[in-house]
């Protein structure tokens, strides 16, 4: 992979969370919002719907900088956020840099 980092370069990595890494989440980050894990509850929110983590989904970034942009073992130091959708457990979801 072509380390080489330039303006215009861009990466992209989906995926969709499954229920069982959002409750592995809520017990590794110990945020257990039943919005993320009440079925019930959730249904009363205003998702209407068990939502991902916005930290979860947060995460990809990691990923995609280190394996992707520029390529394997880049480290990035910060990253500011704005959490603008919900992301529905089971709904695949693409991260863009």
């Amino acid at each position: 992979m072509n380390k080489e980092l330039f303006i215009g370069k861009s990466a992209s990595i989906s995926k969709t969370f499954t229920l069982k890494e959002v409750k592995e989440f809520a017990n590794l980050s110990n945020d257990k919002n039943p919005v993320h894990l009440d079925e019930e509850f959730a249904k009363s929110s205003i998702f209407g719907q068990r939502v991902v983590h916005g930290m979860l989904v947060a995460s990809l970034f990691s990923g995609l900088l280190g394996d992707k942009l520029p390529g394997k073992g880049t480290i990035y130091l910060g990253q500011t956020l704005s959490f603008t959708a919900p992301v529905p457990i089971g709904e695949e979801v693409t991260g863009i840099c």
